[in-house]
């Protein structure tokens, strides 16, 4: 199997920007947590699920792993409209990290 990269490793700033942009106009359009969530005894589960529907505040560093949210096909076109602007520069990237 070959090296493996961090998608935010191929990005630059800007566009790590444009991934969290996209990213926090989707949470923002997800519901709130089901009321089960709510009532989990274990503080830490029910903490991380409620900690994934929070803006993304902070940018985007080069090491962190970006789980693309989706509820319907509206964020799955802003996904689709913004991948194709990205992946020049991603498949640069890799192309100068593989030599």
């Amino acid at each position: 199997m070959g090296p493996g990269f961090r998608f935010c490793q191929l990005l630059d700033d800007e566009g790590r920007e444009h991934v969290r942009a996209v990213q926090n106009a989707v949470i923002r359009r997800m519901p709130p947590a089901p009321a089960r969530v709510l009532r989990m005894p274990d503080d830490r589960t029910r903490g991380w699920y409620l900690a994934q529907g929070r803006p993304v505040a902070a940018a985007y560093s080069p090491d962190h792993d970006i789980w693309f949210r989706y509820r319907d096909e509206h964020d799955l076109d802003a996904w689709f409209r913004l991948l194709p602007m990205l992946l020049p520069g991603v498949l640069d990237a890799v192309s100068l990290r593989l030599g």
